[in-house]
């Protein structure tokens, strides 16, 4: 059993606690600045204000299975944690790098879940846990931040939806750690120490990959897995890709690569992954299941 503290009681922060506390670990729950309320509606209610099902059950003298803390009581929640899990929105990342990095323990561990990437002033685009542990060396603090990737909402997690992630670092060991923490029979966790070496390496076995929205450009084509072939991405996101055709949904099948331009793209974007893994009748069954049509990329 482990001590698990989560900073930020958003969505999705909060709904990581579940299956921490499933897997009967000790959960703390800490609001930001911002989180006052909801901390006093889950002390009240051992219930998120945004989520239909209770926290897990606990034992006394905490039956909520979760300890609510207000940021002031930040210190007490994080003393004699296994794993800090920062569940701050990309909103808050400047504030979670000054005021609450600085702050923790470097021998414990940190998982972050905020998505999203930062435009240097040379034109680099850098992660937030490359941004953060940049900015906690300037201050001689050497931290490596680990992170959640993948396609979970804060939704599935609290309904036990089946889904898939990736928990990405440096340290082998460390994941291996915390995936022993957090996984559960819904909860699916893979491991990466090399995120762009994992798609090289998928590439040069012949397997498709994938990227919508902004992935394509910022992703696969800065690291040279898209090259001459047809591609496409989100508008504004697309000038690395030298052949962008501005499609909706382009198969490079010669490469096998997929691409889409963006999030409300998504259904094509996925019947077109599953025309290619498992043919197009296979496509066409479950498009009629969803009572939507599966046709072939267009414009």
């Amino acid at each position: 059993m482990a001590t698990i503290t989560i900073i930020g009681s958003g969505m999705m922060g909060s709904a990581l606690a579940f299956p921490a506390r499933e897997n009967g670990n000790t959960v703390r729950l800490v609001g930001t600045h911002l989180d006052r309320e909801i901390i006093d509606e889950c002390r009240k209610t051992n219930r998120h204000p945004k989520f239909a099902k209770h926290f897990p059950k606990g034992v006394p003298p905490f039956p909520a299975g979760c300890e609510f803390y207000q940021i002031e009581q930040m210190d007490e929640a994080v003393k004699g944690a296994d794993l800090v899990i920062g569940g701050v929105s990309s909103f808050g990342v400047d504030w979670f790098g000054e005021e609450v990095l600085p702050k923790i323990p470097v021998e414990i561990p940190v998982l972050s879940v905020t998505k999203g990437l930062l435009d240097t002033d040379d034109a680099k685009l850098l992660t937030y846990p490359a941004v953060w542990e940049a900015r906690l060396a300037a201050k001689g603090i050497k931290r490596d931040i680990c992170a959640i990737g993948g396609p979970c909402t804060s939704y599935e997690l609290v309904d036990h939806d089946q889904t898939e992630v990736a928990f990405c670092g440096k340290d082998i060991e460390v994941l291996r750690k915390i995936k022993a923490i957090m996984a559960t029979d819904y909860y699916h966790i893979s491991l990466s120490t090399d995120v762009v070496g994992g798609l090289r390496e998928q590439q040069a076995a012949g397997r498709y990959i994938g990227a919508i929205c902004a992935a394509p450009g910022f992703v696969l084509a800065t690291h040279g897995i898209i090259t001459d072939g047809p591609a496409t991405g989100y508008p504004g996101c697309e000038a690395g890709i030298r052949n962008c055709t501005g499609r909706d949904v382009e198969h490079d099948a010669a490469h096998r690569i997929i691409t889409s331009r963006g999030p409300g793209l998504c259904l094509s974007f996925a019947l077109e992954l599953l025309r290619a893994l498992e043919g197009p009748q296979v496509a066409s069954k479950v498009a009629e299941g969803m009572l939507i049509t599966a046709q072939a990329p267009t414009r």
